[in-house]
């Protein structure tokens, strides 16, 4: 979706969600819906479609204490550029491709020379179903409102519906990525 959270960077209150597309509705100069045009339509008629890829650097724990270190963040650029070389797979879920734990483990012990364990890979990259449909729901009530393209519509639906599916399959409102290794 196109919501964001405020941080220092942002006028008021920080930690607070709201309708910010990449955190960029500041900047931008045309109709949210040509604007999402526009970055659909950029793909067109290139031969190779480039990889996108989507970082949560804020993501936190319960405690409000962030998941990600600094220098992690070396090691997520690393993973999309072995992407983009086809020298990792990934795990599909209802919302995008996860790395796989493999390829972090290896990234972090080469690059960072620390351990990165199951258990924080699993708190990073759970699919928090709830929290997602919670995300759907309060995007879909503003795009009733704005000229959105066909495309982005029907793609928030059908993450809408693979988030109900995964969770109904599960029984679970937080599913580990290990899940999604078999779907």
């Amino acid at each position: 979706t196109v919501e964001s959270e405020t941080t220092a960077a942002t006028l008021g209150a920080r930690g607070v969600r709201k309708y910010n597309p990449m955190a960029n509705l500041d900047f931008i100069s045309v109709p949210l819906g040509i604007y999402i045009e526009n970055h659909l339509k950029f793909t067109k008629d290139l031969k190779v479609i480039p990889k996108i890829y989507a970082t949560n650097y804020f993501l936190k724990d319960e405690t409000g204490e962030y998941l990600n270190g600094k220098m992690d963040k070396r090691i997520w650029l690393l993973w999309a550029e072995g992407r983009v070389h086809n020298e990792f797979k990934t795990i599909e879920t209802p919302v995008g491709l996860i790395p796989k734990y493999e390829d972090l483990k290896t990234l972090f012990i080469r690059e960072l020379g620390k351990d990165y364990t199951e258990a924080e890979y699993i708190q990073q990259f759970s699919l928090r179903v709830v929290k997602y449909l919670e995300k759907m729901e309060r995007m879909s009530k503003i795009f009733e409102n704005i000229q959105m393209p066909a495309a982005f519509t029907e793609e928030l639906k059908a993450q809408t519906e693979r988030l109900k599916k995964a969770s109904t399959k599960f029984g679970e409102d937080v599913i580990s990525p290990f899940k999604f290794l078999d779907m």
